[in-house]
């Protein structure tokens, strides 16, 4: 897979113009010492692979900037291989590799003397002493000549990387720290992602970079902030799928590639050209959660140095996606139960309110909108055996069906609701497993239901607890407000539902017991209106008939004179 380079040392992106300026002085000087008409200075990367023309005299040469490739065979393949100098008298009729790297680089050079610069015992790069006006043949005190100077400017070098290096040193520090200060200060959690990844991007010269965050019930990666590509936010990579997707799997540290559209790692679902590409992978407490990525141009190759500092803005940004979710947990518990105190009293204070429907329309709404479902449906057993639709809020217009009948019953295809009362236990299921449970009736429905999350209303009698209904509240919605087969009800979701499907029994046994006392008077007032005691008593048997729900009723009295019953 491709990788940084172990060597940690970063030369071609970590320079700065101090630096340059420097060398340029050096080679300025060693025209002048050394008595040639020009001079430059090759600085390799860390992976002594490639080097960069950081600095000539004269500039109208034109060599600055140009790249030498050590696989090509370049000159300073050679030197990394002798550490002695090469010495080129006719760059135009040489027929070794070093002569055709020369010519390459620059068609002026006619002959060339090119000594390593080397630094505690690596090789960093060369230094050229270049004649342009005609072939030269270099003389013994020459060469040794130019190998002195070389090593002067390798001490030079030394103390100019270790400058640079501590400036950059220092910008790592500041970047961090503001990074820090961010995760401390910063509340809103878009804000405060985009700040760390600015500022690894400035820290690397990177062109852009985001952050994607794993999400457990999708089983996949979101693309949660893109500092170049806003658009992109929201995008979703399987694990293993893409660049990031595929190091989130692995147990690698990084993962690089020079060309993402054209590597192996390339993911339908990116559509921008990336360039290049870094990622380390974001860590909580030994687990991946996510990745942090940056991009660059095409063709730079990420270093095993830049990986480790990316590594340092991911653990902030690990940090900053944990802080942030607790402090949005807190909030979000503490509006709930700011809502569910305010349900509760508003329910209380409805207690004595005759209208059931309506109680238990608010107790609906009032359940699904602190649960941030999209409805609520309570049901009642009216007939026994049965649970009977009666109150909802959140439906679509049509899906509420009042009246509605559900045969308590448990079975393969029988129907949800009524499993779900005869199982007489609180259901909280999503995804394939609410889809797929074997008690759903109609296939087709049930795709409309991505959670659902359900508790019966029990009521205390003589022969034991007996269902009196059910409050069924489906399809929690997720952050960005829609529901989804991933997005499921918790078990504080549960807790707050227990609460309203108390309330419901409350209001249903509080309407029951109206409605007997309603009929007790209704009887009594009956029976002190009839006319004589034979028909009092038929119109009570009738009332007990309706009230127990018989068929047929009979009254005896005691003949105490015949000390037996009478009809």
């Amino acid at each position: 897979m491709p990788r940084g380079p172990t060597n940690k040392h970063t030369f071609s992106h970590s320079m700065g113009d101090d630096f340059d300026r420097i060398m340029g002085i050096v080679c300025e000087t060693a025209v002048m010492l050394a008595h040639v008409e020009h001079s430059n200075i090759v600085v390799y990367d860390s992976a002594s692979a490639t080097g960069t023309v950081s600095a000539e005299f004269p500039h109208k040469v034109g060599t600055l900037g140009k790249s030498v490739k050590a696989e090509e065979g370049f000159v300073e393949r050679h030197l990394l291989k002798t550490i002695n100098p090469i010495v080129v008298e006719d760059v135009e009729r040489d027929r070794r590799r070093a002569g055709s790297n020369i010519r390459a680089l620059s068609p002026a050079i006619k002959s060339s003397v090119i000594v390593p610069i080397v630094v505690d015992d690596d090789v960093r790069g060369s230094f050229a002493f270049n004649v342009l006006s005609k072939k030269h043949e270099f003389s013994t005190e020459d060469i040794e000549h130019f190998n002195s100077l070389g090593q002067v400017a390798a001490r030079i070098f030394k103390n100019a990387y270790l400058l640079e290096e501590t400036r950059t040193q220092a910008k790592k520090l500041d970047a961090l720290r503001k990074a820090m200060l961010a995760i401390t200060r910063e509340r809103q959690r878009e804000t405060l992602l985009r700040t760390i990844i600015e500022q690894a991007i400035k820290l690397l010269a990177a062109v852009g970079g985001g952050i994607y965050k794993y999400k457990p019930r999708r089983q996949a990666l979101e693309l949660v902030e893109d500092y170049k590509w806003p658009k992109q936010v929201g995008v979703m990579l399987n694990p293993g799928e893409g660049l990031s997707g595929r190091l989130f799997l692995s147990n690698e540290k990084y993962l690089a590639t020079p060309d993402y559209q054209n590597s192996e790692y390339r993911a339908a679902a990116i559509k921008e050209d990336v360039g290049s590409a870094l990622a380390v992978p974001l860590l909580w407490q030994n687990h991946r959660t996510g990745v942090l990525f940056v991009n660059g141009k095409r063709g730079r190759n990420f270093t095993e140095g830049e990986a480790e500092l990316l590594q340092r803005f991911a653990a902030m940004a690990s940090i900053a996606l944990e802080h942030s979710r607790l402090r949005e947990r807190d909030r979000y518990m503490v509006r709930r139960l700011q809502s569910l105190a305010h349900a509760t009293n508003e329910i209380i204070s409805r207690i004595d309110d005759a209208d059931m429907d309506g109680q238990l329309t608010q107790i609906a709404r009032n359940a699904h909108e602190i649960l941030n479902a999209e409805a609520c449906g309570i049901h009642q057993v009216v007939k026994p055996g049965y649970l009977t639709l009666v109150a909802s809020d959140g439906h679509l217009p049509g899906d509420f069906q009042k009246g509605r009948e559900f045969k308590i019953t448990s079975g393969p295809g029988t129907g949800l609701t009524g499993h779900i009362a005869h199982e007489r236990k609180p259901f909280r299921k999503c995804g394939n497993e609410l889809s797929n449970h074997f008690a759903v009736a109609d296939k087709r429905e049930a795709s409309g239901c991505h959670s659902l999350l359900a508790i019966p209303l029990m009521k205390k009698t003589d022969a034991g607890e007996e269902i009196a209904g059910l409050i069924r509240i489906s399809n929690k919605k997720g952050r960005r407000g829609f529901s989804d087969p991933w997005v499921c009800f918790t078990r504080a979701d549960q807790s707050v539902a227990e609460v309203f499907a108390q309330s419901a029994a409350v209001v249903m046994a509080k309407t029951r017991l109206l409605d007997e006392i309603r009929n007790l008077n209704q009887t009594w007032n009956i029976i002190l209106k009839a006319v004589n005691i034979e028909n009092a008593l038929k119109e009570l048997a009738m009332i007990l008939v309706t009230l127990l729900d018989k068929s047929f009723c009979r009254i005896f009295l005691i003949d105490e004179v015949k000390n037996c019953f009478t009809s």
